[in-house]
């Protein structure tokens, strides 16, 4: 916050650390924007695989068995590694 011409002039706000929490919390926010995504294309994917038929899960190379583990996963297990 700074004086502005006789009034207040509020500017992005910093904490203790001296980190712009403005910029932080679009950056958490983008983080948990594509997380959501994710979740929502792995719910997506595991469905698609679900609906497929076992010739074709057969011609992939996968069984129902597999199907089953994948789809009976958490959503939010997605393999991939968290920073």
């Amino acid at each position: 916050m700074a004086l502005f011409n006789g009034g207040l002039h509020f500017t992005h706000d910093v904490d203790r650390q001296g980190t712009d929490t403005k910029a932080g919390s679009a950056s958490w926010l983008r983080r948990l924007d594509r997380r959501l995504r994710r979740w929502q294309q792995l719910h997506r994917e595991r469905h698609q695989l679900w609906s497929l038929s076992d010739a074709t899960l057969k011609d992939i190379g996968l069984t129902r068995a597999d199907i089953e583990r994948e789809a009976s996963r958490p959503f939010w297990d997605d393999g991939e590694p968290r920073r």
